[in-house]
């Protein structure tokens, strides 16, 4: 019995099969290639290239990382106390090559306050502040030291309304450059040893004064606010507690709006008050009313307005 076969079936199947396996030898005959002279290509092209060995130099106070094979990576080998005594090397290691140019390291620290002859006494042994008998006010003596040396534009960064929380006040001026400006709130506890500890930091700080705005009663100064529907003695008797609850600030710093210029009497008496003792007058709201730059310009006395309101202020535009 014959069977017949069909050929265009084996054939098709057979070129199927002998192409495959002469694919498959010719990826393997170039992976055994490459496998056996890897090395060879990479010394050549290694060697056509140019390369330079270049030592790395680490900043004065950052310790040069150790090489340890057991340490885990972004895990230090050093001790934890190592960063304290590296630092304290650096106090007493000689000064490095004269190539490097750096500026010797300078006490941030403010004098002192109060200055002598920078305040007087009240009848219950408050302090306020004064122009001292040879014209050095307040303002001069107890802002921070800035020389600018360039043309290049500046922005100064402030932090309002410290001094309400102890943790907060020991974090921010424990980690915050001293070129930050602080405004200190009258509300604060213990102000006379919030103020030694700012300017022990190097901060300048100016004192909150409580004043009344267009949100009266939402938007409430608290118990020692200068309110225009209260009498002139009493809201004067509210000013000079504010001003003696400590020293040592370069002015004081509201934020007023259209509320000011419907108590122009009261504020005039209250600026008048503020600039005759040498202090200056930091505002923050940039929409303010020009009604207190006014009074400042008849005393030639600082002020200062905010350009940029924010969580933190920056007063870019200043008269000194």
């Amino acid at each position: 019995m014959l069977k017949s076969i069909d050929l265009k079936e084996t054939l098709s199947s057979r070129s199927f099969l002998i192409g495959l396996g002469l694919t498959i030898f010719f990826y393997a005959s170039i992976a055994g290639y490459l496998f056996t002279t890897s090395g060879t290509i990479y010394n050549a092209i290694n060697n056509s290239l140019a390369a330079q060995n270049v030592p790395l130099e680490y900043p004065t106070g950052i310790p040069k990382p150790e090489k340890n094979a057991n340490t885990p990576p972004g895990k230090s080998s050093a001790p934890k106390n190592s960063e304290k005594k590296h630092d304290t090397h650096k106090e007493h290691s000689a000064p490095e090559s004269h190539t490097r140019h750096e500026e010797p390291p300078v006490s941030s620290s403010l004098i002192p306050a109060p200055i002598a002859g920078l305040y007087e006494t009240t009848a219950k042994g408050d302090l306020l502040p004064v122009i001292r008998h040879d014209g050095l006010r307040p303002y001069h003596a107890y802002k921070r030291p800035f020389v600018h040396t360039d043309n290049k534009p500046l922005i100064a960064i402030v932090i309002d309304n410290v001094g309400l929380s102890p943790n907060l006040n020991n974090f921010m001026l424990e980690k915050l450059s001293p070129n930050i400006t602080i405004l200190l709130s009258p509300y604060t506890e213990d102000s006379e040893k919030i103020q030694k500890a700012i300017r022990e930091s190097g901060h300048e700080f100016w004192l909150k004064l409580p004043l009344e705005r267009e949100q009266f009663p939402f938007s409430e100064p608290g118990p020692k606010g200068i309110l225009s529907r209260v009498a002139m003695q009493q809201n004067m008797d509210n000013l000079i507690w504010t001003l003696s609850r400590t020293s040592g600030y370069a002015g004081v710093t509201a934020s007023t709006d259209l509320s000011s210029l419907k108590a122009r009497p009261l504020l005039n008496e209250v600026m008048r008050t503020i600039f005759t003792k040498g202090l200056g007058y930091f505002e923050t709201n940039p929409s303010a009313p020009s009604f207190f730059d006014e009074i400042a310009n008849r005393h030639n006395a600082p002020y200062l307005k905010n350009e940029i309101l924010n969580r933190f202020s920056s007063p870019v535009s200043a008269r000194s």
